[in-house]
């Protein structure tokens, strides 16, 4: 699906540049680079006949609110725009919070690095305060500057599709993606939860609710765990976020050994736990050991958690051991089942 957008009250800043909402002064400045034959074809539209056409554009950027000025020295050079992309082209992601870039940058700019640093300073916003899963960007296929640019932003090929261009024509074009787990497994990425920024250090895990990564602050490691929207086929969610708060009280009410809830931010889908260092049980066993001697604390876990009316997920990933004790790090908890308790599910993997 196509998210909502509203950039109306955000400034981005990068090194060089100033991304930020479109004024009425701004008209001389975009008829100064729109009206340069070769820069709007690049995006599919003809160079601007005069400042009057130039006013009515600028009009609609404002009015539509999704679409950045980029100012560089004071002067505008460019836009970037957070589209609405092709659903019909790409049906497959219905279920998630997408949007696509555009982006033209006045020609004296060209081969300066400009556009990459907007595009990366955008992505992070719509990843990190949009909480958007996806996001597309699209080059018509002689483009190769655009092309270019789309690498260097860290996207990957998706397919290609055929594009109408606002000049009535028709253009086929590559189509690249970029999601949300890809821009966060860059290495040091700062993120926000709450009022605190975490250094993304590497992917932990994924889980049909969401991704958990290893995250610093201040020197101190933590779990940061990104709930996500994608399908799954074996399970049916309601409020992701809600169930991962009512799961914690609920398991730490039974008395199961779990991390500590450090804070969770709803409007990201964000939660963040104390970080248990050490080897999973599935990690284990994998190594060929036995876990023979965790199976008895797991039989704690399993009776705490039925006395509570309550299964906890017991698939040995789900499982950390530190110093002899067996942890577990999910949040995840249901009504209590004897179809998927312990020794009725559970204990077919451990063995």
């Amino acid at each position: 699906m196509n998210a909502y957008i509203d950039i109306s009250e955000v400034t981005l800043e990068t090194e060089r540049l100033i991304l930020r909402p479109w004024r009425a002064s701004d008209l001389e400045d975009l008829f100064e680079y729109a009206s340069v034959d070769g820069v709007g074809q690049m995006a599919g539209w003809l160079p601007h006949r005069d400042i009057e056409e130039s006013r009515i554009i600028l009009g609609k950027f404002i009015e539509h609110k999704k679409t950045f000025a980029l100012e560089y020295c004071g002067k505008v050079i460019g836009s970037l725009g957070i589209e609405e992309y092709r659903r019909s082209s790409y049906p497959q992601f219905e279920d998630l919070r997408c949007r696509a870039l555009g982006y033209v940058l006045s020609r004296d700019y060209w081969g300066h690095g400009l556009m990459p640093e907007a595009v990366k300073a955008v992505l992070a916003y719509l990843f990190d305060s949009v909480n958007l899963d996806a996001v597309f960007c699209s080059h018509y296929l002689w483009n190769g500057q655009s092309k270019r640019v789309i690498e260097k932003s860290g996207f990957s090929h998706l397919g290609y599709s055929v594009h109408e261009t606002a000049s009535g024509g028709e253009q086929k074009t590559e189509d690249h993606i970029i999601r949300r787990e890809d821009w966060f497994a860059g290495s040091g990425r700062a993120v926000r939860a709450g009022e605190s920024r975490y250094a993304v250090r590497e992917l932990l895990g994924r889980g049909k609710g969401g991704y958990s990564w290893l995250v610093e602050r201040d020197g101190e490691l933590f779990v940061l765990k990104q709930i996500h929207h994608e399908p799954c086929d074996y399970y049916s969610f309601g409020d992701k976020m809600a169930a991962e708060l009512r799961d914690y009280e609920r398991l730490m009410a039974a008395g199961i050994r779990i991390p500590k809830l450090i804070s969770a931010d709803g409007r990201r889908e964000r939660i963040v736990k104390e970080y248990i260092e050490g080897e999973t049980a599935s990690s284990l066993m994998e190594r060929g050991e036995s876990a023979e001697p965790y199976i008895g604390q797991l039989r704690d876990m399993a009776e705490l958690a039925r006395a509570a009316g309550l299964n906890i997920d017991y698939y040995p990933a789900n499982f950390v051991i530190r110093d002899g004790l067996l942890w577990y790090v999910d949040y995840e908890c249901n009504e209590y089942s004897e179809e998927w308790d312990l020794e009725h599910w559970g204990m077919g993997f451990w063995k």
